[in-house]
């Protein structure tokens, strides 16, 4: 894939090229021509990336912000280090929920509330100034801590190296997918410089070294390899998957059957329940029976031995036919 580089992109964002429309300018990818390139990580991805940023007096300001799509409950996401300083911030998947560490002269773990391992996209932004940093995510300004000892006096320059998708060990493998993930508004593209023509930017990110990562959003083929038993159908729902249920089961797998004797039946007078699949029939006590029904039978006070009834014997008492319709039978036995 070879990629151009507008002669006129220091009009926008990076990696982005602008066009002139009825005196109008407006800026599109050069990559996917709708917005940054997505990219799939299998759990053994890991992008490295060094910088040609210049080390400039900006202000002690860090912003990683990110769309996020994934169903990992534990892994790194990105991991952010100087490396003449010695701070870093990395920020993680813990129990679904974001997680971000950080030593910038203090070690902290700082936990969000929100569950984002939900398999939709979320939008990630993290904001570190002066002594305070914040997050947000999806819009939402979920939580804003103070930074003790804050050891960003000259932001991010060109001593930075950052990992995408795993930790700086290479370690701590993230699974889902990455869109527009971005430092102080650089982006972190998803191929190598090689593969841009014309590139006139100054400073920018670029890719050190890029294992198993594949462009696009793509989902596994969940139900290829899940098995829904009981005659249950697999609906895939993006890395996840959800089994529809034939009557009478249910459960993750469909594996379990739902007895129909516990969540509610209509056995009376002493009568023995005995589930079925979507069903139920009652074994009746000595001397009770009742109304014939399919695989179901409700005892009553009536002496079964001394009407015409078909019925027989059971160790726990006479059962009338439940399990077929005897009515088809009793003109023939009266």
């Amino acid at each position: 894939m070879t990629i151009f580089w507008s002669v006129f992109s220091h009009l926008c964002t990076q990696f982005y090229i602008c066009n002139t429309v009825a005196l109008s300018d407006y800026c599109n990818d050069v990559s996917a021509g709708t917005g940054p390139v997505k990219a799939t990580f299998s759990g053994q991805s890991v992008i490295q990336y060094s910088n040609t940023l210049l080390n400039s007096s900006r202000e002690p300001v860090v912003t990683l912000s990110l769309r996020l799509r994934s169903r990992d409950l534990s892994a790194t996401i990105l991991c952010l280090r100087h490396t003449v300083s010695s701070w870093f911030i990395c920020v993680h998947l813990f129990g679904g929920k974001l997680q971000v560490q950080y030593n910038l002269n203090t070690s902290l773990w700082l936990n969000a509330n929100a569950f984002v391992a939900d398999g939709i996209w979320h939008d990630i932004t993290l904001t570190f100034v002066r002594n305070l940093t914040s997050l947000t995510i999806d819009g939402n300004s979920t939580d804003s801590w103070p930074i003790a000892e804050n050891q960003l006096r000259g932001s991010v320059d060109n001593s930075s190296e950052v990992f995408i998708g795993a930790d700086a060990e290479r370690q701590n493998h993230f699974k889902g997918c990455l869109d527009e993930v971005r430092i102080n508004s650089f982006l972190l593209p998803f191929f190598a410089r090689a593969e841009l023509a014309n590139d006139t930017s100054v400073e920018r990110f670029d890719v050190v070294s890029m294992t198993d990562i594949r462009t696009g959003c793509h989902g596994d083929d969940i139900c290829n390899s899940t098995r829904c038993e009981n005659g249950g159908m697999c609906h895939d729902v993006w890395n996840a998957h959800v089994c529809d249920c034939a009557a009478g089961f249910n459960g993750t797998f469909c594996e379990l059957n739902i007895d129909e004797c516990v969540i509610g039946n209509k056995c009376a007078n002493g009568a023995t329940c005995v589930d079925g699949i979507a069903s139920y029939y009652c074994i009746c006590s000595a001397g009770f029976t009742g109304p014939r029904y399919a695989f179901l039978v409700l005892c009553t006070s009536i002496n079964c031995l001394s009407v015409q009834t078909f019925c027989w014997f059971h160790p726990f008492g006479h059962v009338r036919f439940g399990i077929v319709h005897v009515d088809k039978l009793s003109n023939v036995f009266g």
